[in-house]
């Protein structure tokens, strides 16, 4: 009778093993433990790469999301990602790319389908695909030819949504994590020392310093951004001074290089390379014509309030300024008037140049900030020790 009951009690433990592994869930779940994959919201990785086949779009999304989630762990569903990049869903391509980039140099067996999405319509799903191209690193290096190409097409130059960088940038960056396999790049990344705005020129030259190696690569990207300043489009020239500018690049070296540009065609190319070269301890007497032109031509309320700051610290250094800041006591603008006569103030006995048009103001009662152009100009004449013609209505 014993035996009995336990031979009953096995068999019905062996039909509800046998049910249990009939249903789905069950068998994954159970399977998943003994393989020691990760799972999300109680699912294995399997599991949710199994639903990537799904005739539900949502629930091909769900798994997608479920498995970049998972990360890592998620290694062994990268075939069934690689073949979900290939859904008619954009989102599911979106999700599945991200997924691979979270799963990382592991998910190397899919580069010839992330390759093929960086010609994808949404550019979202183009970007997961390349984030995950540099995941994924050296093994990437048959992406070159594509990262190439798709270097050169305008629409990278954009801002993605939801993104704080462009394409471009994170095309860059994959060649620098594939590194040495990527040498064939190298004049593409030396274009975007050139014309590129100063982050991207950051990452270029990073890229450069693992393709090439650390010295090699700098050299040519530093060169390659001392040939920016020489660009014929302004746009150029002018990242070229602010990425010198981020990068702290200093000595003579740089001073030479820039100071050419301080008679530069184009008003914002010289006024943002003084603010530097005074960063740099310039000659105050080269720059101060440079900011006094910028308070007078730039649009930028910021700009024109940092000229008139970087010539108020300059105190008598400003001399240089005198012709410009004279020009502007002609100005239809109060306010600009008076920060002129200010500044001619500031400047002393070295401003009499400026005298004559200053005395034209004595009886300008045009003000600005409860101050009024004639009053202004009173006060520059008694510093600059000049005698001033008597006001009226003081």
């Amino acid at each position: 009778m014993r035996r009995f009951i336990l031979r009953s009690l096995l068999a019905l433990f062996l039909v509800a093993l046998v049910a249990a592994f009939s249903v789905r869930t069950s068998r994954d779940f159970a399977l998943g433990l003994i393989r020691g994959e990760g799972f999300q919201d109680g699912w294995p990785a399997s599991s949710w790469a199994s639903d990537l086949k799904d005739p539900d779009v949502k629930k091909r999304v769900e798994a997608a999301k479920s498995l970049s989630i998972i990360g890592e762990n998620a290694r062994d569903a990268v075939p069934a990602l690689a073949v979900a990049l290939k859904d008619p869903e954009p989102a599911v391509r979106q999700q599945s790319a991200f997924a691979l980039f979270k799963i990382g140099p592991e998910a190397a067996p899919a580069v010839q389908p992330l390759i093929e999405l960086l010609d994808d319509p949404e550019p979202i799903v183009r970007m997961n695909a390349a984030m995950a191209l540099a995941r994924i690193g050296a093994a990437a290096a048959p992406a070159v030819p594509a990262v190439r190409a798709a270097l050169r097409k305008p629409e990278h130059t954009e801002y993605v949504i939801m993104l704080n960088h462009t394409m471009r940038h994170e095309l860059v960056h994959v060649l620098g994590c594939i590194g040495p396999g990527a040498k064939d790049a190298v004049p593409d990344l030396i274009d975007v020392m050139q014309h590129a705005p100063v982050v991207e020129r950051w990452t270029a030259l990073q890229a450069l310093e693992r393709i090439l190696g650390e010295e090699e690569g700098n050299a040519q990207g530093l060169a390659a951004l001392k040939a920016s300043l020489k660009a014929p489009d302004a746009l150029s020239r002018y990242y070229g001074i602010h990425t010198i500018r981020e990068m702290e690049l200093s000595g003579q070296e740089w001073t030479d290089v820039l100071a050419p540009l301080l008679k530069d065609d184009d008003a914002n190319v010289r006024v943002h390379t003084a603010f530097y070269l005074q960063q740099l301890k310039y000659s105050p007497e080269s720059l101060a014509p440079v900011f006094a032109d910028g308070l007078l031509t730039q649009q930028d309320q910021r700009v024109r309030q940092n000229c008139l700051q970087a010539l108020m610290q300059m105190g008598t250094a400003a001399r240089g300024a005198v012709p410009v800041l004279a020009k502007m006591l002609k100005n239809d603008n109060a306010q600009l008037c008076i920060q002129a006569a200010d500044l001619l103030g500031r400047i002393g006995p070295d401003a009499k140049e400026a005298v004559p048009a200053l005395q034209n103001l004595l009886k300008d009662k045009r003000g600005a900030d409860r101050r009024s152009v004639s009053a202004a100009a009173h006060d520059a004449l008694s510093k600059i020790e000049a005698k001033p013609a008597k006001q009226t209505g003081l």
